[in-house]
């Protein structure tokens, strides 16, 4: 039968685990022969190989879990299997007994339910070889494959079923913190119920895995992201639930699922106040056109004198005379009278069109925008942010962003972390952007719901350039192999459309909660969506009125002057 189950062993090999490196782990009570003869097979010596004696101190050796794992054992040794799970942490194992009597007790070791892929392979007196598994989380005794046939198992997916298809209505821990909107929060109302987008995506996945769930009730914020993921290093909870980012630094302690959906850290400004309204005068022109119109001017006035120079005096002469001469067509002043030299009327004709052309572009630009604030220019550029005035805040939870902020060595970052002010409460942070002194560094979707909904901040922008692009995942504790189960489903809702859809019902739904809320921030001089016209919008206008009347005055009185002059 020994020789039976090692003819077994080599038709994996050259069948469903063709093309995979190989780790043979054997027992010492095999016989020296029966181990030459495993040694000796054509298919162990083509194949990448490692033997093993199942006697060694694994912790020399170094960790891979992307090899097929073979222990050929002739007794059943838990210690050792346990050694060589926490070392190892194989994510497929085939277990293959050279016993003369079935001995099915090993697949039910604690230690094989972190094994993705898992089959045992037990002769019988009857020279056939059967095929075993075993599913964690549906019952608690093997299955049953099926007999050893190489037409019938020649691929690995029959040899290796997923044993985590479903999990047969297991109640998972979650590690969550309730305040998290739009992902996982308290509503306002009496029932208390925890809501949020993750939640949804939660729900959703509880009903093809067939399984339930538990969650925390924490629901304040003298709790650190880093206690949920503890947590989960410790396996204390099955997984979180929490909008955290994909990062090395977890990666390496942590599982991460699929991504959920896209996100990153943000600086959440107030948009700066209007600039004074008298400057509506300067803006229907850019500052190329006014120098432009400024050099037209000086050039008209030079060539009315030249001309009054070459061609004979036919009216006041001078710079003072020629200016007011020429400007009366700007500021759509009729002319006293034509001079009578044709190439006198040839240049004020085509000055007269330049004159119209900047006369009409300028009124109708300014009536377009009187009604319209000024505001400075925006931040665009986190080197922008860097060179204003503002600082930063954030809150002193432990997050990514501090520690991103206190670890980073780029340059950029060490003069943010310069200007950052930690805050203890979320109040603290508002408090301090609401004075239009701070940016406030947090995640962007749930910025968004801070900004415009608890706090009822309408008058807000954000730095284009974020301070971390990133993708959010749930975290698993490392080497789960059923989490293969959840990214199946998570990747497909997320190409569903599913995720987007969610934010905006969740986002509609959290508006309409919050649109009666007497929470609100008062914020002084910002404007409303739409307000009826009040002086201030049109105040401009009078700007420019009161201007036309002083230059219309001095230029009265150069008239007279000038009149007086030549009659003298």
């Amino acid at each position: 039968m020994r020789i039976n189950q090692l003819e077994v062993m080599r038709e994996v090999i050259s069948g469903p685990a063709r093309g995979m490196s190989l780790v043979l782990h054997l027992d010492t009570a095999i016989p020296p022969h029966i181990q030459h003869v495993i040694m000796s097979q054509q298919e162990v010596q083509e194949a990448p190989h490692l033997t093993f004696h199942m006697a060694l101190n694994y912790t020399l050796w170094p960790l891979d879990s992307t090899v097929l794992h073979v222990v050929i054992f002739l007794r059943h040794r838990p210690d050792l299997l346990r050694s060589l799970c926490r070392h190892w942490t194989p994510r497929y194992l085939l277990l293959l007994s050279l016993a003369q009597s079935q001995n099915l007790s090993i697949l039910g070791e604690n230690v094989l339910s972190n094994v993705e892929k898992l089959a045992l392979i037990a002769g019988e007196r009857q020279g056939r070889s059967r095929l075993y598994t075993m599913s964690p989380f549906s019952s608690t005794t093997p299955h049953f494959l099926g007999y050893w046939k190489p037409r019938q198992y020649t691929h690995w997916d029959t040899l290796f079923i997923d044993r985590f298809e479903h999990f047969a209505g297991y109640t998972f821990h979650i590690a969550n913190w309730l305040v998290d909107a739009p992902f996982l929060y308290v509503s306002n109302s009496s029932d208390k119920n925890p809501e949020g987008v993750s939640l949804v995506m939660l729900q959703t996945l509880s009903s093809p895995l067939n399984f339930t769930y538990t969650l925390m009730k924490w629901d304040d914020e003298n709790h650190s992201w880093l206690d949920i993921l503890r947590m989960i290093e410790k396996k204390e909870k099955n997984f979180t639930l929490n909008n955290y980012y994909l990062t090395f630094d977890r990666a390496r302690t942590l599982e991460a699922s699929v991504p959920c959906w896209d996100d990153g850290y943000g600086v959440f400004l107030l948009k700066p106040q209007p600039l004074p309204k008298w400057m509506n005068i300067h803006r229907p022109f850019s500052f190329f056109v006014w120098v432009t119109v400024c050099f037209s001017l000086v050039a008209a006035v030079l060539i009315t004198i030249l001309q009054e120079q070459v061609e004979g005096r036919t009216g006041p002469t001078g710079v003072v005379a020629a200016w007011l001469f020429v400007q009366q067509t700007m500021l759509n002043q009729s002319l006293p009278q034509v001079p009578h030299r044709s190439s006198q009327r040839i240049f004020l004709t085509i000055w007269f069109l330049c004159c119209l052309v900047l006369s009409a572009a300028y009124t109708c630009n300014l009536v377009a925008i009187l009604t319209s604030p000024i505001y400075p220019q925006r931040l665009q550029t986190l080197q922008q942010f860097v060179d204003s005035p503002y600082r930063l805040t954030a809150l002193d939870n432990k997050g990514y962003v501090q520690n991103m902020l206190v670890t980073s060595e780029m340059p950029l970052f060490r003069t943010l972390r310069n200007k950052l002010d930690l805050a203890v409460t979320r109040q603290e942070t508002m408090d301090k952007v609401v004075n239009g002194s701070h940016g406030f560094a947090l995640g962007i979707r749930h910025g968004r719901f801070l900004m415009d909904n608890r706090f009822k901040v309408g008058d807000w922008y954000m730095v284009r350039e974020t301070l971390y692009p990133a993708y959010t995942s749930w975290y698993f504790p490392k080497h789960t192999p059923w989490k293969k189960s959840f990214n199946r489903y998570i990747r497909r809702i997320g190409e569903a459309g599913l995720t987007d859809h969610w934010f905006k019902v969740e986002e509609a739904k959290i508006k309409k909660r919050f649109r009666t809320s007497e929470e609100k921030v008062e914020m002084p001089s910002c404007e409303k969506t739409v307000v009826p016209l009040a002086f201030r919008h049109l105040e401009g206008a009078f700007y420019v009125l009161g201007l036309s009347w002083v230059s219309a005055s001095i230029v009265l009185v150069l008239e007279l002057v000038v009149h007086l002059i030549w009659r003298h």
